[in-house]
């Protein structure tokens, strides 16, 4: 009985041990899918493989109710809000772009003057992660391992390499349209690695420009999308419609070796640089896990230039799965699938064509590039009298002119002094500066398309949850972000007639893919849990050991335990 007990208990302590502490992982792939809407996969079912995006259902794990967050819903902030399980009101990445008081000037999100190009011999590489203010899950495996675990970022967009990557990366490369390179910083190295120096010399770009873009089916197959010439998508064809075949070659020599990314051959060209890096760098041989951060831009640039319903964007995803296929298969051949573990999921949605639905009678509707700057700005002259009273607008942001406003203000009080302590009066109304902010929002409200301004103050004392304002709070960081903070109906947005675009706070941007495969992932499992797009980065920092990262509010998702 007493060595019945005993093993028992040995068994128990065993066992408690082997829940207690795993070893993680020798490779973790974290592939994010440029503007892939969460429907996708299921829209292109019967035409997909079984060794991509099917592998990934049947063999992992699908969180299938996973959600961003915050607004705005761009490319930046998504990479950024995935790896460092927070949002924009923490990390700092507040859109692309953003206006800078301190320079009253535009900045872009990666852009770093203080380093030179790697790679190439031009300005493409002058980027770096020192606008992102919080570490990454990478970044705090980094740390755990002491610096000897490799973390690599790998992208079309520089903005897609650089920030999953995080502050303390090994490398981030991205696609250098003019020279054709990949190329990095002297943020991450002094002079360009020599892997990466033959891999360039292969030409990979040109060579593949000199392909045909036709179907990968035949084209009477791609029934789950409009027909190949239909009004609502734009063309790579400068100044010819938009229709199969694509004559890449033609193309490159009117348009550069940047016209690849409008290509499946811009998927093609990350996979083999980011089959390189494996092996070149031996990631995940050995005994310190690494970390491959790996974003595929070219769904974006198709889907922006045709927009969700078009046959070159089901095209895109076909080829893609075909391509996802041979990389999982290279991805067990060199590691084993039991040592690697893969997730995927998108930076974004993408949304319906405006036009499409304006021709279908649903609510939507489209804003001129610029008219609400020139719009509130005249409004505000009204008052003020003639000025530059708003210095920018940006990411549905208006950013004012505050000096300007406050002098006109203190100009004004100095004429009617003791009239009203800190008002001034302007045209017989009295007015101090945060009622001109809330008649901004009062006159933007008028607006046809508009269904709710902010000013920031609103933002920043907004306390209530599970409502859309929630997701501009935490997408709002005030030394970056906006006086007032526009909301758009569903369907209305800033863009061209054709094609589409993404960031808003609405399912078709918001709502995004996440599958988990290889490792322990839960074979076949299929969740309808929430999942935030901030619970990545913690559930990978528990398989990984690792202390979240700084500014991480998600929580580890519970079902990839189970």
């Amino acid at each position: 009985m007493r060595i019945l007990l005993f093993l028992f208990l040995l068994f128990s302590i065993s066992l408690f041990s082997q829940q207690a502490y795993q070893k993680p992982p020798k490779l973790v792939v974290g592939i994010v899918i440029d503007q892939m809407r969460y429907e996708y996969i299921y829209r292109y079912w019967d035409k997909l493989g079984s060794n991509g995006f099917k592998r990934l259902i049947n063999e992992g794990m699908n969180c299938r109710n996973t959600r961003y967050n915050y607004v705005p819903t761009y490319t930046g902030p998504g990479h950024a809000s995935i790896y460092t399980g927070s949002t924009p009101m923490h990390h700092g990445i507040v859109a692309n772009d953003w206006f800078n008081r301190q320079g009253n000037k535009m900045i872009y999100c990666t852009s770093d003057t203080s380093v030179k190009t790697i790679g190439a011999q031009n300005n493409s590489g002058k980027h770096s992660p020192r606008n992102l203010l919080a570490t990454t899950v990478t970044d705090q495996l980094r740390l755990i391992s002491n610096f000897n675990s490799k973390c690599i970022g790998i992208a079309l967009k520089d903005r897609g390499a650089i920030l999953p990557a995080g502050q303390l990366a090994n490398a981030a490369y991205w696609f250098d349209a003019v020279s054709g390179n990949f190329v990095s910083s002297s943020y991450y190295m002094d002079s360009t690695p020599s892997w990466l120096i033959q891999f360039n010399k292969q030409e990979l770009p040109k060579k593949y420009l000199q392909n045909t873009w036709n179907t990968l089916l035949p084209i009477e197959q791609y029934t789950e999308s409009f027909p190949d010439a239909n009004p609502y998508e734009g063309s790579i064809n400068a100044g010819s419609p938009g229709v199969f075949p694509y004559d890449l070659a033609y193309l490159h020599t009117k348009a550069g070796l940047g016209i690849i990314r409008y290509t499946p051959w811009g998927n093609t060209l990350t996979t083999d640089m980011a089959k390189a890096a494996i092996k070149e760098e031996k990631m995940g041989q050995t005994s310190y896990t690494d970390f491959l951060c790996l974003s595929y831009s070219t769904p974006d640039y198709v889907g922006h230039m045709y927009g969700a319903h078009s046959v070159e964007v089901q095209d895109i995803y076909l080829r893609l799965d075909k391509e996802l296929g041979e990389f999982f298969a290279f991805l067990e051949k060199e590691l084993g699938k039991e040592n690697v573990l893969v997730f995927l999921t998108a930076d974004h949605g993408g949304a319906e064509t405006p036009s499409l639905l304006m021709d279908k009678k649903a609510n939507a509707g489209y804003f001129p590039y610029q008219f609400i700057k020139d719009t509130v700005n005249t409004f505000l002259s009204k008052w003020l009298g003639s000025g530059n009273w708003v210095f920018a607008y940006e990411n549905q942001q208006v950013y004012l002119n505050r000096e300007a406003i406050e002098q006109k203000l203190n100009t004004n009080n100095s004429l009617y002094n003791g009239l009203s302590g800190n008002k001034t009066f302007i045209n017989n109304t009295s007015l101090d500066y945060e009622e001109i902010n809330q008649r901004i929002v009062d006159f933007l409200l008028s607006m046809k398309g508009v269904a709710n301004a902010y000013t920031s103050k609103e933002i920043e004392l907004y306390n209530h949850e599970n409502n859309l304002a929630t997701l501009i709070k935490n997408g709002f960081y005030k030394k970056r972000s906006g006086d007032i903070i526009i909301q758009f109906e569903p369907g209305w947005m800033e863009y061209n007639q054709y094609g589409t675009t993404h960031g808003s706070e609405y399912s078709y941007d918001t709502h995004v893919p996440l599958l988990w495969w290889g490792w322990k992932t839960p074979k076949g499992k299929a969740s309808v849990n929430k999942v935030n797009i901030t619970d990545i980065a913690p559930t990978l920092s528990l398989i990984l050991n690792a202390s979240f990262p700084s500014a991480c509010v998600g929580n580890p998702i519970e079902d990839f335990f189970k």
